[in-house]
């Protein structure tokens, strides 16, 4: 994973994110209130739009010199990644994405409940995925309804999202510094990640910005943003576009 990084090669895979930063933000712009019509496409718009904040406040820090701070929206970057695009290739894995968070969206709530700081109607809650399963089954008639008793992990999501190369170096690299392990505080990773640091950034705005023309936005400066990438990354793996 380690490569050479100079002030140059910074510079230009610096300023390729802030590209990227601002192609996704005139995306976004391009779709106005035209809002998908599909549960899926939805929660790629959402997601697509949550990668465009992470990309641009990791952008941020790092144009102004907070490296370190820049590297703890990396790996949640990835995951976003790997998620929308596990749901956007299986559909069966987004209803299991969907039902893992309203489990535990009520976990979290009836903690909130007990602690005075939410209300939690357990009632509304339920009815509010029942409309969910619904719709997906209106979407998606031809579908099984999958399992969702089996643990959902990211791994798993990467695998089959054909993103396990990802998972098994990038994330779990950065996963060090979003857990605070002694080796990513001291810097003792800071030789291996600080080459991958925009690289990867660059690589997953790519899946959002991807996502976004998929569903109808405008980017017509993508050609030239996926070049300058593949000229950063030589022999590094992209997802495949929708």
């Amino acid at each position: 994973m380690t490569k050479p990084h100079s002030a140059s090669a910074e510079e230009e895979s610096l300023k390729l994110v802030e590209d990227f930063v601002g192609a996704l933000t005139h995306a976004l712009d391009s779709l106005g209130y035209v809002w998908p019509n599909t549960l899926l496409d939805n929660y790629r718009l959402w997601s697509s739009n949550h990668l465009q904040r992470a990309v641009a406040g990791f952008a941020f820090l790092r144009r102004r010199g907070l490296v370190d701070s820049s590297r703890f929206l990396i790996r949640p970057a990835i995951e976003m990644m790997i998620r929308v695009e596990a749901a956007r290739q299986h559909r069966d894995l987004f209803y299991r994405i969907a039902h893992a968070e309203h489990r535990q969206d009520k976990h979290l709530l009836r903690i909130a409940d007990q602690h005075q700081l939410q209300a939690y109607d357990g009632a509304q809650s339920e009815k509010i995925w029942e409309q969910f399963s619904d719709a997906f089954k209106k979407d998606f008639p031809t579908i099984p309804i999958p399992n969702v008793d089996e643990r959902l992990t990211i791994e798993y999501l990467a695998e089959k999202a054909e993103l396990k190369s990802f998972y098994d170096s990038h994330y779990r690299i950065y996963s060090r510094y979003t857990h605070g392990a002694l080796h990513a505080s001291t810097g003792n990773l800071d030789k291996a990640t600080k080459p991958e640091d925009n690289r990867i950034m660059a690589i997953c705005a790519l899946v959002a910005l991807d996502n976004l023309i998929s569903l109808g936005a405008k980017s017509p400066n993508h050609g030239d943003l996926v070049k300058r990438l593949r000229r950063i990354c030589p022999g590094e793996q992209e997802p495949n576009a929708p």
